[in-house]
């Protein structure tokens, strides 16, 4: 059983042992999601306050409770959900229009490598697949924009229904 934290990090517990067995450390704010593969339960990914998605695989991490010498964190995705807002001078630059950014919504999709995750503020829901993660690369393969009669208050969650391989979304507005 994983459980997120206030303190920025993520604990794995053993429920025989009643004890923390593993932490989790790299996001700079509250973690507030974490999803893990039912295909691969080795493959974890959670979000933050920070904005950051972070992928883990536990096949990488050590018996070792601090986990020094092997992270299990294996990709970031910064920002995530960053508006960005283009300002017009002599060249085009992209800036922060939100000086902050929280990812509030993850989930995996029926196929294994693929999962969804939504945020604020840029208040959209965007499709990740892992295989197509690599190093320079942190674009979703797709996009749903905000739709501002539902999506103007803010996306707070995601849930993915397996049977019916629909994808639900939670807004401010109740929607």
């Amino acid at each position: 059983m994983y459980s997120a934290s206030a303190d920025c990090t993520i604990s794995l517990w053993s429920i025989e042992r009643k004890s923390i067995v593993k932490r989790l450390e790299g996001h700079k704010a509250t973690v507030k999601k974490i999803t893990i593969n039912e295909n691969a339960p080795d493959i974890v990914i959670t979000g933050a306050r920070d904005g950051d998605i972070r992928v883990w695989d536990m096949r990488k991490s050590s018996n070792d409770f601090k986990m020094s010498k092997s992270d299990p964190c294996v990709r970031v995705l910064n920002d995530c959900h960053r508006k960005m807002e283009i300002k017009k001078r002599k060249r085009k630059s992209l800036t922060n229009a939100n000086n902050g950014s929280s990812v509030t919504g993850l989930t995996f999709l029926k196929y294994s490598y693929t999962f969804a995750s939504t945020g604020l503020p840029d208040q959209s829901i965007k499709i990740w697949d892992l295989r197509k993660l690599g190093k320079n690369l942190q674009n979703p393969i797709n996009e749903i924009k905000e739709h501002e009669d539902i999506f103007a208050n803010g996306l707070t969650d995601l849930a993915f229904n397996n049977h019916s391989n629909d994808l639900y979304a939670l807004s401010r507005k109740g929607e």
